[in-house]
């Protein structure tokens, strides 16, 4: 999908801190987390390139304590994973067909300070 400077937008996600962004394999979808507000925004990508958000753009909110530094989807476009500091884990979230998400849980036993070296998923 190859688009000119001018098709871009700058799209607020209506939450604060966005540290990193993700697109799904299939190219439909693009998530954000905002790490001030433990955050995970939703936005669908259009042919052209637009982004329309997903419900009302935070799909999901993390635990209090949690600052969510990092966000990958696995190769299969099935699943997101955000690498959450101050709660040393990694929430797990499966993905639905309209762009939202359903929580399905933490991988816990990080260091609670974990974050600082990024997360990859295959």
């Amino acid at each position: 999908m190859e688009h000119s400077p001018q098709s871009f937008k700058v799209f607020s996600t209506y939450e604060n801190g966005n540290c990193w962004n993700v697109i799904t394999p299939n190219g439909r979808w693009v998530y954000v987390d905002n790490s001030a507000t433990s955050s995970v925004a939703g936005l669908a990508v259009a042919a052209n390139g637009s982004l329309t958000p997903v419900a009302t753009t935070a799909v999901s909110t993390l635990g209090q304590g949690t600052t969510n530094l990092h966000i990958t989807v696995g190769g299969d476009g099935k699943y997101l994973f955000t690498l959450d500091s101050g709660s040393g884990a990694v929430s797990v979230f499966s993905m639905n067909s309209d762009g939202t998400v359903n929580p399905l849980g933490d991988i816990e036993a990080l260091p609670k300070t974990e974050g600082s070296n990024g997360i990859a998923v295959l």
